[in-house]
């Protein structure tokens, strides 16, 4: 299992794990386990940079950050932390989603401007579609990039503190 986590901070364990045969192929056995600062998600984009309308985004915190904590010092990555291959017609974003932990200890999904939106627990979040971001469960949560048989399934899996 790899581990993705900020130094100096103790928080509850979530571990994203691929749920789809491209994505068993391109992540480690046994998931990523992820704590402390954002995590995104994107499709592979060699040399570019994060597009405006995310960087935006990103720096956005009012919506976001209103009614859950200010985010981390570390909260920009100049590329996702977990890319994977997508062919065209592309599926997923350079930069799809993110996933981050509250002060409160839980974690939230935001979906980073994708065209398609994200699915969490068969909900869809994204620009088009009314809100940016998921509460996320203890135990499973699944994320879907598009519906149905989409190649590109995840399953989050947090442990309560």
């Amino acid at each position: 299992m790899h581990s993705f986590s900020a130094p100096g901070h103790e928080y509850a364990a979530a571990t994203l794990s691929a749920q789809s045969q491209i994505l068993t192929r391109q992540m480690p056995e046994g998931g990523i386990t992820l704590s402390g600062d954002p995590f995104i998600v994107g499709r592979t984009a060699p040399g570019a940079g994060i597009p405006k309308k995310v960087r935006a985004q990103l720096h956005d915190y009012d919506g976001l950050w209103r009614d859950h904590g200010e985010p981390s010092a570390n909260f920009i990555s100049p590329t996702a932390h977990l890319a994977v291959l997508d062919d065209k017609p592309y599926r997923m974003s350079r930069f799809h989603f993110l996933i981050q932990q509250m002060p409160d200890g839980g974690y939230i999904l935001r979906d980073l401007c994708s065209s398609i939106g994200t699915y969490v627990n068969e909900q869809l979040f994204g620009e088009s579609f009314g809100s940016y971001f998921a509460r996320l469960n203890p135990g499973d949560n699944t994320i879907s990039i598009g519906k149905g048989d989409t190649p590109f399934r995840f399953k989050l899996t947090i442990d309560p503190k």
